[in-house]
């Protein structure tokens, strides 16, 4: 029996609906493999490149800074325990509101021979001086006495905040100066080593490489007098923060301004 080409059997058509659904499962065989490869690749790259150091950066940048000194600092707590003080007296004001009552209890004994008449035990219900009018006012004075209290602890904070912010953004301004400073360091001593290496050939005078010698050496002392206003501003920062002075602020001044 012979079967040809033509036949019924080779020339069946397959349906649409059939065509369509190889078709979605084709695309998306490619579309797995596609996602795979770009996965890979980035995974690839990614150890390639190493992950950032974030280790370069410090922890505290300025809202960190501002909840630490809201913990710790000195003067934040001073204030915040004179609020303390003030509102324990306006609570013992609310409670001379109420009567101090007295009870007072008397026994007499009665001597041999003598002679007592009456009841040998008294009780007497006194009250002590109470003055309503007066118990009132006291609340009151204690009352604003404690709203004033609590303003001038958020006036305070306030300040101290703004302080803060002075010496955080004087702290990013000293470090790109310092930055800038060693950066020009570095291009002088370039410089002087260039012109010593060109001083056998005569190419360069040595009053000139003496001259720019003593220019890296202002330079330096400018960078040093830079770091020591540095370290002054943290140490004032470190105050402010109620931070320890003897241990290192890791700051992070990123964007200062913004931080701010």
């Amino acid at each position: 029996m012979k079967w040809s080409v033509g036949s019924p059997l080779f020339s069946r058509r397959i349906p649409v609906h059939e065509r369509t659904d190889r078709f979605t499962m084709t695309s998306r065989k490619v579309f797995g493999a596609v996602m795979c490869l770009l996965l890979c690749a980035t995974a690839v790259s990614a150890k390639a490149g190493g992950a950032p150091d974030r280790g370069s950066y410090g922890y505290f940048d300025f809202p960190t800074c501002v909840r630490y000194a809201l913990v710790h600092s000195d003067e934040f707590l001073k204030n915040r325990l004179e609020i303390q003080i003030r509102s324990a007296d306006l609570k013992d004001a609310h409670a001379e509101i109420l009567p101090t009552v007295e009870l007072a209890t008397r026994f007499y004994i009665a001597r041999a021979g003598g002679e007592f008449s009456g009841d040998p035990v008294n009780v007497e219900l006194r009250l002590r001086d109470w003055n309503p009018y007066l118990a009132l006012l006291k609340i009151k004075g204690q009352g604003i006495m404690v709203d004033i209290g609590k303003i001038s602890h958020f006036s305070k904070i306030s300040q101290g905040i703004a302080h803060m912010a002075k010496a955080f953004y004087a702290i990013d301004i000293l470090k790109r100066q310092v930055r800038a400073r060693k950066q020009m360091l570095a291009l002088r001593r370039e410089k002087v080593t260039y012109g010593k290496s060109r001083i056998d050939q005569g190419a360069v005078d040595p009053l000139q490489v003496r001259l720019w010698s003593n220019t890296v050496r202002g330079e330096r002392l400018q960078v040093r007098a830079l770091q020591d206003k540095l370290q002054a501003r943290i140490a004032e920062l470190k105050v402010l923060m109620g931070y320890h002075p003897d241990y290192h602020l890791p700051l992070d001044t990123r964007d200062a301004v913004n931080q701010i």
